[in-house]
């Protein structure tokens, strides 16, 4: 075998190393990984674990399953982006965290969950949407535990009277939905979380949030899957996107990157960890 070795060193003169023949005996075989989750499944029978998005039965046909897109931003509750802190706010507007306004409710990072707490019964997390999903159908869902009445949904005005695709539930412990179509004519759609709509308010554990176009059931609702920390960092950052100096915030939001969804944005200043930072806003 012959291998032909190269590099730019420090004179800037390239130096090759020919080597005519390689050789020597196999080393000792290291110990086997665990196995990977490939989300293929090959059997007669359909599949038992959730994970799978290929069956191939050698009998009959393969069927792919494909994860429909969550139309929420930032809905693993386990790691929530928080660009100004949590229950930073975006100029003058409370939030949890990036896309989440928080009248009268606050939030608590756990292991594995955000606890949402409140003193008000209509204490809520909310995750505003363009009119864009008028007329669709949609299945809202959340995974919430909590010792009184909490409500998910999509709530929106139709001829300016306040109505919703809702759900409640007491002391829920599990997973909550509700599918329905929001009409054509809907306005100032929401997505929401009530966290303890009972008076003096109270607390609620949510683990993950989700919005599909289409309606699902108990039975086909699609297992919740995170789009991962990296991506939704970008996607929050079309929306709110921080900088450390002034001199490193375009005054355009297309200039960002990645570019937001607006080009004229508003922009101020914010303290995290007691620290100026410079913000672009192009919240809903």
């Amino acid at each position: 075998m012959s291998v032909t070795i190269g590099g730019m060193f420090a004179n800037q003169e390239t130096v090759k190393l020919q080597v005519e023949s390689v050789s020597g005996e196999q080393g000792p075989q290291g110990k086997p990984g665990a196995d990977g989750k490939s989300g293929v499944y090959i059997g007669t029978e359909a599949p038992e674990d959730s994970e799978v998005s290929v069956w191939i039965d050698p009998d009959g046909e393969v069927s792919f399953t494909l994860q429909p897109r969550n139309l929420l931003d930032n809905s693993d509750f386990s790691n929530l982006i928080a660009q100004a802190g949590l229950n930073g706010a975006h100029g003058s507007t409370a939030y949890i965290a990036d896309r989440w306004i928080s009248p009268a409710a606050s939030a608590t990072q756990q292991n594995g969950y955000t606890t949402l707490s409140t003193t008000g019964k209509t204490g809520r997390i909310t995750q505003n949407f363009s009119d864009a999903l008028a007329g669709k159908t949609v299945t809202a869902a959340a995974k919430v535990s909590g010792n009184s009445i909490v409500y998910c949904g999509i709530y929106y005005s139709q001829n300016s009277v306040s109505k919703s695709i809702a759900v409640n539930v007491s002391a829920p412990n599990g997973i909550m939905m509700k599918s329905g179509t929001i009409p054509a004519d809907a306005t100032g759609i929401e997505f929401r979380i009530y966290i303890a709509y009972t008076d003096g308010g109270g607390s609620c554990n949510v683990y993950w949030a989700a919005l599909y176009e289409g309606a699902y059931t108990d039975d086909t609702l699609p297992p919740y899957v995170p789009k991962g920390y990296a991506a939704e960092m970008m996607e929050c950052q079309r929306y709110y996107h921080l900088y450390a100096t002034s001199a490193a915030r375009p005054s355009n939001g297309l200039d960002c990157c990645p570019p937001m969804r607006i080009s004229g944005v508003t922009q101020g200043t914010t303290t995290v960890d007691g620290e100026t930072r410079y913000y672009n806003s192009a919240d809903l």
